[in-house]
């Protein structure tokens, strides 16, 4: 039997992030993407639901990816949330065939004060180590 957000009224947002976890492992990116929101609707900063969505968001190629795991960082401190942020900025910096004037660039790098973000982020995690 799958299971699904609709199958059970179970409400613990670890069970479900759980879940997300082995659907995505599984590859179903959809049943995963289900499972993530459901634990965001329990438990809106518990950051193992976003990281979810991040990989998700990475596996199926999505231009949102580098500000998931953005705000990954911004909830908490998480090995996973500081590498796959510091991963994306570096990506995009050296992507020598990205438009480096375009919209999604300015917010995701500039605007967003990505280099001394994705800094912080991995500093906090080494600080922890």
């Amino acid at each position: 039997m799958i299971l699904t957000p609709s199958t059970n009224g179970f409400k613990n947002v670890v069970a479900w992030t759980n879940l997300g976890t082995l659907y995505l492992s599984e590859g179903n990116a959809t049943l995963a993407h289900e499972a993530f929101k459901t634990s965001q609707s329990l438990d809106p900063a518990y950051v193992q639901c976003w990281i979810g969505q991040a990989l998700i968001a990475e596996t199926i190629g999505s231009e949102e990816t580098m500000d998931l795991f953005r705000h990954t960082t911004e909830l908490a401190t998480h090995m996973e949330s500081s590498i796959g942020y510091a991963h994306w900025v570096c990506k995009t910096l050296l992507d020598t065939e990205l438009d480096k004037k375009s919209d999604l660039y300015r917010f995701n790098i500039v605007q967003m004060n990505a280099l001394p973000a994705a800094m912080v982020a991995v500093g906090k995690y080494a600080g922890m180590c």
